[in-house]
């Protein structure tokens, strides 16, 4: 699971959206005009090209439908590749497009990918960049081994080591809930194993998306009664060892006691994707806590 979740973030954030071009032909176009086009605006193509780009229009109704029928030339597809590999070559199978290419930037959610060439593929080969679970299973034995070595090394290190050497005792674990789901049930996830006791002022972030609904972050004590594997709807904050901030009441809790806290809600429909920061000092007994939208 750790690594599979390293491969979905790795495709949904960073791997380079790249469109490979000739850049000794192109170049001069690019240097004088702002967009970059389509064959059915230039008429022009280093895959299937005909005279009224028939085939081209036939592989983007079985991809879309009829979204594209009524479609300007403008408007209609631009095709590059995910180079999920991070080879500083490019996506080398798509070599023929040019040797060159151009990574996009803030493009990612307007795109949809597949396992192999787009052209003459059914629609629901696509995926999206958080929907590409499906796309995956179309990779072959080498290459899903490759695109998890990708991800795996993008992750931060811990305590200096690799992050493909991280111990399976540094992973989050799932504290409470019958399953690592938390979309299907409410699941409380921490680190037991980097628990800090004694004495000293600590900090860590949580990253928040705009899908969390009524998230709680903060801290447990080491008293914190773990049951893995059993369905619970108690939150950080309703355990007597823990401390938490209700995202959808903006309130501090312990003990399932509500205390006042004046901030900015949390992710979900109360915030969308945002960073929260948690700092404690164990000897004076203080915690603070900081949203990237507060």
């Amino acid at each position: 699971d750790y690594e599979l979740q390293a491969v979905f973030s790795w495709v949904r954030d960073l791997a380079p959206l790249v469109v490979h071009v000739h850049l000794d032909r192109m170049g001069q176009f690019l240097e004088s005009d702002e967009f970059y086009r389509n064959q059915f605006e230039t008429k022009t193509s280093c895959g299937a090209l005909d005279p009224e780009n028939s085939t081209r229009t036939g592989w983007e109704q079985a991809l879309f439908g009829d979204s594209y029928n009524d479609a300007k030339p403008f408007d209609r597809c631009k095709y590059g590749a995910l180079n999920v590999t991070n080879d500083f070559r490019g996506v080398t199978s798509a070599s023929q497009y040019g040797d060159s290419y151009l990574v996009l930037k803030d493009s990612r959610l307007r795109a949809t990918f597949c396992a192999t060439d787009s052209g003459g593929i059914a629609g629901s080969r696509l995926g999206v960049c958080d929907r590409y679970g499906h796309v995956l299973k179309e990779y072959s034995d080498d290459e899903l081994n490759e695109i998890t070595r990708v991800a795996v090394a993008a992750l931060p290190s811990i305590d200096g080591k690799a992050p493909g050497h991280v111990p399976k005792s540094a992973w989050p674990s799932v504290l409470r809930g019958e399953s690592e789901d938390c979309v299907k049930e409410w699941i409380t996830v921490g680190y037991p194993t980097l628990a800090q006791r004694g004495s000293g002022r600590y900090v860590f972030e949580v990253e928040l998306y705009g899908t969390t609904y009524a998230p709680q972050v903060g801290l447990l004590s080491e008293n914190f009664n773990a049951t893995p594997g059993v369905r619970s709807t108690a939150g950080v904050g309703d355990d007597e060892f823990g401390w938490a901030l209700d995202a959808e009441h903006y309130e501090l809790w312990h003990k399932g006691q509500a205390r006042c806290w004046s901030g900015a809600p949390l992710a979900g429909d109360y915030g969308g994707r945002q960073v929260v920061g948690v700092a404690v000092d164990l000897e004076e007994r203080k915690m603070w806590r900081l949203c990237s939208q507060s």
